[in-house]
């Protein structure tokens, strides 16, 4: 449930909302159970089943614009280029929200799932050690990483440029009639991945939409190389610097982040975007393996290579 902070800090969010849709998430919110006839009615309904600040702020119908003007009204900066994710992120630290748990989706207002870099369950606010980086970015790792501590230099960029080329070859020789790869290279298997490595898998087609997801190596492994194999699906990454993100934070765990086309033989089907978080392992010689990955795979188009700020527009609208 919320705070009466939370709920007091919501009352004056949905000032930038209007009465049509207030009433349009109420009804969402209640299952359309609840004869509501006016805005106060709704938000008060709206608050009193809803389950936490950052699951409120997902919902759909609080656009970015809103959340945007919202931030601006109470003298909170952001980025006008920030996306929805990062303002909610500002949106529930002004609010006080700090504890809440990691979470592979954003629910949207018909309760489907979509992607959503997530806020982190941290239990220190406190500043991060400091690397000289390039840039500071403010994406999430999926794990109780402190998220301002991730930033980017040159080093990570060359490593995901690297990890990506290598993955995506390996995955896609799963495909039978991919031939990238021959008799002689390593194939694609739960070596790796961490015995309890995690996969959150989306695929989007319209209005309709499929999530698996799975918590073991072997698991994470059957799910992926299931696209290439049994969809015969081939992956098709924009390996440069619009294409391809690479992080790290001081504990030494590195993110990739990705997007591209999917492929089915020769048509381009639609577009995806995956996240990987890779940690050394101390057990097989210190190589890198992967621990977690999210995976978002649309049948959207774009008229050129995809970029990831495309994909991260495109997912989250």
């Amino acid at each position: 449930m919320l705070t009466q902070d939370e709920m007091k800090a919501a009352m004056k969010l949905f000032q930038y909302v209007s009465d049509e849709e207030t009433m349009s998430l109420a009804k969402t919110v209640t299952k359309d159970q609840l004869h509501l006839v006016d805005k106060n009615e709704a938000l008060s309904a709206i608050l009193a089943y809803t389950e936490s600040a950052a699951q409120l702020l997902r919902r759909k119908k609080l656009k970015r614009e809103v959340l945007f003007r919202y931030l601006h009204g109470e003298g909170v900066p952001v980025a006008p280029t920030a996306d929805k994710h990062t303002i909610i992120l500002k949106v529930l630290d002004h609010w006080g929200s700090a504890d809440y748990e990691p979470d592979f989706s954003m629910e949207d207002d018909d309760g489907n799932v979509s992607p959503l870099y997530v806020p982190l369950n941290t239990e220190q606010h406190c500043a991060a050690p400091q690397r000289e980086t390039q840039s500071t970015v403010d994406y999430q790792a999926g794990d109780s990483w402190c998220n301002n501590a991730l930033c980017s230099t040159s080093e990570d960029q060359e490593m995901a440029l690297q990890f990506s080329h290598w993955f995506y070859r390996l995955l896609n020789a799963c495909n039978p009639i991919y031939i990238a790869c021959d008799s002689t290279e390593e194939r694609f298997g739960p070596q790796h991945f961490f015995l309890d490595a995690r996969i959150s898998l989306l695929m989007v087609n319209g209005e309709a939409s499929h999530v698996e997801s799975a918590g073991t190596s072997d698991a994470v492994c059957k799910i992926l190389s299931s696209l290439t194999n049994e969809r015969q699906l081939i992956f098709n990454p924009n390996l440069d610097a619009s294409g391809v993100k690479g992080l790290s934070d001081p504990h030494g765990m590195r993110v990739v982040i990705v997007c591209g086309t999917v492929h089915q033989k020769s048509n381009v089907i639609g577009l995806f975007e995956q996240q990987f978080g890779l940690v050394r392992d101390p057990f097989s010689e210190n190589k890198w393996k992967i621990k977690f990955t999210r995976v978002v795979m649309s049948s959207k188009h774009s008229s050129h290579s995809p970029t990831l700020d495309f994909t991260r527009r495109m997912l989250s609208s």
